[in-house]
């Protein structure tokens, strides 16, 4: 386990205490849930394998679901790398060939 030092102005300080104390914990505590929350949220956005697992496991989805956006997702970044690839040709003048046109 690791310890850092975090500095806080004294208004965001204090609604750290009442918000810790509505929720009958530490303020370490909360601050240490904000950084998993954040965390969790940030490779999801990415679209981390691991939190989609976790996230089924969670929400009791089958494999099948999860395997199904990772594909879906997968596809989607195929097809922005196409489309991409083709607006590079078109501002460079260039007539796109078939081959950048086709998902692969």
């Amino acid at each position: 386990m690791r310890a850092t030092t975090i500095r806080f102005g004294e208004e965001l300080w204090h609604s750290l205490e009442l918000e810790a104390e509505l929720a009958g914990v530490s303020v370490a505590q909360y601050i240490s849930e904000a950084v998993v929350t954040r965390l969790a949220y940030s490779a999801a956005r990415r679209g981390d394998p691991i939190y989609e697992v976790a996230l089924a496991e969670a929400t009791g989805a089958d494999d099948q679901g999860v395997i199904r956006a990772r594909s879906l997702r997968e596809e989607t970044r195929t097809l922005r790398a196409a489309s991409e690839q083709v607006l590079r040709h078109v501002r460079e003048g260039e007539q796109p060939s078939r081959a950048s046109q086709q998902p692969r």
